[in-house]
């Protein structure tokens, strides 16, 4: 009897110890298509509390402890972030807002005055349209008329949110004097979607509003009839 009560306290000692162990799980996984750097910032989001990142940047691998359902969560999420780099057409629309001819849209001097409405509104004076061509990683520019430019440099792509980031989004003004920014800036964009921005010039006489669609484009794998 004595021996049957020891062994019941055993078990009653073990069965914490079984239950601790199975409410973690580990994941290891060795990128074959992008840096193993650049997928632990959106991995980091979706990791529990209690969740554990160990990282081996010469072997390009890394290991993910975790509960097991949210092990089943990150090991998807990697599925889709260690993908060839993905190539984007990125649709522009640049129209430019004039206020009357020699007068500015806000006079200098005291208060505050918020533009948004006009820029909103207004009708365009000119239109220009282009389509910059990119993959992930990298920086492209399209001439807008023969006066802007705009600038893109495509950070990454989310595939879960399905939102393209730009380190770097640019608008500029090229002049015989030397390049003048509008404005410039990061921004992550919803693919399939239109973004609109909206801006004043130096001299507050001209508006800008800027159209931006990213698309992702289909990867060919065929090869092209002669």
């Amino acid at each position: 009897m004595k021996y049957l009560r020891y062994g019941s306290v055993l078990l009653l000692l073990l069965l914490p110890a079984l239950l601790i162990a199975k409410t973690s799980d580990t994941l290891t996984w060795s990128m074959k298509h992008r840096d193993v750097a650049s997928v632990l910032p959106r991995l980091a989001e979706d990791l529990g509390a209690s969740g554990k990142l160990d990282v081996d940047f010469k072997q390009n691998t890394l290991t993910v402890t975790d509960r097991p359902s949210n092990i089943a969560h990150l090991r998807k999420l990697l599925e889709e972030l260690d993908a060839p780099l993905r190539r984007f057409a990125v649709e522009t629309r640049l129209e430019v807002l004039n206020s009357r001819r020699g007068h500015a849209i806000l006079r200098p001097g005291a208060g505050y005055f918020d533009a948004t409405q006009w820029l909103i509104n207004s009708k365009p004076e000119q239109v220009y349209s282009s389509v910059v061509d990119l993959h992930e990683g990298e920086s492209s520019h399209a001439l807008l008329g023969k006066t802007f430019e705009v600038r893109l440099k495509a950070q990454g792509y989310d595939p879960t949110t399905k939102r393209l980031a730009f380190s770097e989004l640019a608008l500029v003004s090229k002049q015989p004097g030397g390049d003048r920014v509008l404005f410039s800036g990061a921004a992550a964009l919803p693919e399939g979607k239109q973004t609109v921005l909206l801006a004043t010039s130096g001299q507050l006489e001209e508006g800008y509003r800027l159209e931006l669609r990213p698309l992702l484009l289909p990867v060919v794998t065929s090869r092209e009839v002669p």
